[in-house]
């Protein structure tokens, strides 16, 4: 189709590109959890941390995560894992959670926007982590793996961000935010590793989406090979997203 305007010529383009999508995602996801490595003790509490973002597939995700602690004897509960969002309150960020339908999942959600301090080493920023996830025995970030809109580097949007900023809460997202892109792209992931050193994340469930923000992949990874494993399901990411 061709149409002018203002003397500028303008054509209609559609682009057909393959959209690949789980039709079962709970049983992907419990395929990817169990060769994971990770175990918990009978009666361990565990921190499932999801965030502000809306995903397709969160609930059949974070509902499958639950249910393989709970096999193995865990309590799991949800804790918001969004820096400052939800207005920067425990009660809005888990409203927040409770807009996505995960309050049918039947956990408890404990909010907190308090944090403990961890090592910082050579970091010009605090390292914090949630107060509430640190008091449990283990904590599993839930994060979609994406490009950033405001900056390109080897970690963008993912768990990497999720661990350093959402579990941050709003001391970390400030904190990494006054640096600027130099905070977003440099400094994020050496607090993400420092967090993943000393706090209590055994475990990233990562989402991928496909051109039409539909799931595409999820996948169980280990904490140790989040740093590694990462850029790789960002690049698939990339690879489709919607583009002309």
């Amino acid at each position: 189709m061709l149409w002018h305007r203002g003397g500028v010529a303008f054509h209609r383009i559609r682009v057909h590109r393959p959209a690949p999508k789980l039709d079962d995602i709970r049983t992907v996801v419990a395929e990817s959890l169990g060769p994971s490595g990770v175990a918990f003790a009978p009666g361990a509490s565990v921190a499932i941390a999801v965030g502000s973002r809306g995903i397709g597939g969160v609930v059949e995700v974070v509902g499958e995560v639950a249910a393989w602690v709970r096999r193995m004897g865990g309590l799991p509960f949800l804790v918001p894992a969004m820096g400052s969002h939800g207005g920067a309150t425990a009660d809005g960020q888990r409203e927040v959670l409770e807009s996505y339908g995960l309050g049918a999942l039947g956990l408890e959600i404990r909010s907190s926007m308090g944090v403990v301090e961890l090592p910082r080493g050579e970091l010009p920023v605090p390292v914090v982590f949630d107060a509430t996830a640190a008091t449990a025995d283990a904590t599993i970030v839930v994060n979609r793996v994406k490009p950033h809109t405001d900056f390109h580097g080897r970690y963008e949007s993912g768990v990497m961000k999720m661990t350093a900023i959402g579990l941050g809460k709003r001391v970390q997202a400030e904190a990494l935010h006054s640096y600027g892109t130099y905070g977003l792209r440099e400094l994020m992931p050496l607090v993400a590793r420092q967090v993943l050193a000393h706090a209590n994340v055994v475990l990233g469930v990562a989402i991928v989406e496909n051109s039409r923000d539909e799931t595409m992949h999820v996948e169980a990874i280990p904490a140790h090979r989040l740093p590694d494993r990462e850029p790789e399901l960002l690049e698939l990411a990339r690879a489709n997203m919607p583009t002309l």
